[in-house]
């Protein structure tokens, strides 16, 4: 297991980017400015199934937390800034 703490920088960034050598593989790279972090699918044959929910998961946790961090009415799921 590895645990690793890093906070982000000013100009972090999420992306999905090719694996390189490979087609048709993506992995999910996290600029945390300096630092950079790639998630990657893991190998087997439900591996883009495996990936697919941890993403889902990870995005519903980070929403969470996000919502946590800056409540405000117009990040809000359905609000519309007016």
């Amino acid at each position: 297991m590895l645990k690793l703490m890093v906070s982000p920088g000013p100009n972090a960034k999420a992306e999905v980017v090719p694996w390189p050598a490979v087609t048709y593989a993506y992995c999910l790279r996290l600029h945390l400015d300096p630092s950079m972090i790639v998630i990657h699918m893991p190998e087997g044959p439900d591996a883009q199934k495996e990936m697919a929910a941890f993403l889902r998961s990870l995005a519903n946790e980070a929403g969470l937390l996000a919502l946590v961090l800056d409540p405000r009415p117009e990040n809000l799921p359905g609000q519309r800034e007016a």
